[in-house]
C-alpha cells in the first residue's frame, strides 16, 4: 500500500488551471523531489496534500484513507508533518522551546505550560540540535538565528514530532551553498 496516493488531482483557480490530472504514488520510506520554475506548482502540490488547499477534482490518499476533505489540523495529526517556504518558529522562544513546544502533548497551551520534559526528551532534543549545529544555540531566542538556523530548527522541530510524510517546501531558499549542504 502506498504511504500517499494522488488520483486524478486537478486544481482550478477562477479560470486559471493551476494542476491538472496528477496521479503520483510514494511509497513508505521512499523520497520525492519536485523540481520545477517559480510558479509551476510546488507549493501548490503541498497544499493540496496537507490540506490548506482543496483541490477541484480528484482524491488525495494517505495510508489508503481518502483525505481530500479532511481538515488541515486532522490530517497533521495522522502524521503528515509540512515545513513551509518561510520558517514558522516562534521568535520569543529559545531553540529548545521551540522543539519543547513540538514534543507530541505539548501542542495545547495549558498543557504546554503543566508539563515537563522527561529525560528521555530532553535528550532527543538536545541530539537532534546537535545534528543541525544548533545545540550551542539552545537558549537562544529565535528572533536571533540566522535564516539557515531557523530553517533548520522548523525541519528539526517537524522530525521531532516523527511524521510518517514529511512535506519539506523549498528548505534550501536563501540558504549559502555550506547551509545547503548541511541541510541536505
Amino acid at each position: 500500500m502506498a504511504i500517499l496516493e494522488l488520483n486524478s488531482l486537478s486544481l482550478r483557480i477562477g479560470a486559471t488551471q493551476v494542476c491538472s490530472d496528477l496521479n503520483m504514488r510514494l511509497q513508505e520510506n521512499q523520497r520525492w523531489g519536485l523540481l520545477g520554475k517559480n510558479g509551476a506548482g510546488k507549493t501548490t502540490l503541498c497544499d493540496l496534500v496537507s490540506g490548506k488547499t482543496r483541490p477541484t477534482t480528484g482524491t488525495v490518499f494517505f495510508e489508503g484513507d481518502d483525505i481530500t476533505h479532511a481538515l488541515e489540523a486532522d490530517i497533521a495529526l495522522r502524521g503528515i508533518g509540512r515545513k513551509f517556504q518561510t520558517p514558522r518558529v516562534y521568535d520569543s522562544l529559545t531553540t529548545f522551546e521551540n522543539m519543547e513546544l513540538a514534543l507530541p502533548g505539548s501542542r495545547q497551551v495549558r498543557k504546554f505550560f503543566r508539563r515537563s520534559v522527561r529525560k528521555d526528551e530532553c535528550d532527543n532534543i538536545l541530539q537532534i540540535l546537535e545534528r543541525v549545529r544548533l545545540k550551542d544555540d539552545r537558549h537562544t531566542e529565535a528572533k536571533h538565528l540566522s535564516h539557515g538556523q531557523r530553517q533548520w530548527l522548523a525541519i528539526s522541530a517537524l522530525i521531532l514530532t516523527e511524521p510518517k510524510l514529511l512535506l519539506v517546501d523549498e528548505p534550501a531558499a536563501g540558504l549559502t551553498d555550506a547551509e545547503t549542504a548541511l541541510t541536505a
